[in-house]
């Protein structure tokens, strides 16, 4: 992660100090930083900043609001907004609404589970996704499997591969993996 950080974090420097030393021939370190921060900055105007992006939202059946994203968890009650202060997880992935008032959240540590104000974490490893059907079925799909949890509580695992045999056409798995690369790429650069 750290490393990860730091690349993202010294790439715009090095592109706007590789960009200074094309067209002049000589680096001005101040101008880099100008430059970069002014990136950053129109950056932040256009898109927003990564820490307030939603990734995920769930309505529970009393009208509170969840959004998740990279930046943790967010919770609407009676139209405000604040910060889940307990949350714990680094990013929320992905959210879901439990049938029972409960909230179900993916993330990279794990599924974590809200339930009557206690969190639990219900499985661990890299989740993607969850969702929970209108049965109380809860699914959830991580990089070790998809997982799926019944309304008594058990859970069953299978690999996180479609059937043999059915597979995305070439065309669709290459705009895929294309897509999640230049998502990769502006990750880095908003990180």
């Amino acid at each position: 992660m750290a490393l990860g950080f730091g690349v993202a974090a010294v790439a715009p420097f090095v592109l706007n100090g590789a960009k200074a030393f094309a067209q002049e021939g000589k680096v001005d370190v101040k101008e880099i930083v100008k430059d970069t921060k002014n990136e950053k900055e129109k950056k932040e105007r256009e898109h927003g900043s990564s820490a307030r992006e939603m990734k995920s939202a769930a309505l529970l059946a009393d009208g509170t609001l969840y959004a998740g994203g990279k930046g943790g968890l967010a919770v609407q009650k009676g139209g405000e907004w604040s910060i889940v202060k307990d949350f714990p997880l680094d990013e929320a992935k992905s959210v879901a609404a439990g049938t029972d008032g409960s909230l179900w959240v993916a993330g990279k540590q794990g599924l974590h589970l809200l339930k009557d104000g206690k969190w639990s974490i219900a499985k661990e490893g890299d989740m993607h996704s969850v969702s929970v059907a209108t049965d109380g079925t809860v699914l959830a799909v991580g990089k070790k499997g998809f997982f799926s949890r019944n309304s008594a509580g058990e859970w069953s695992e299978a690999p996180a591969l479609l059937p043999e045999g059915v597979t995305m056409p070439p065309e669709k798995e290459k705009e895929e993996k294309e897509k999640h690369g230049e998502e990769k790429e502006k990750e880095k650069l908003h990180d």
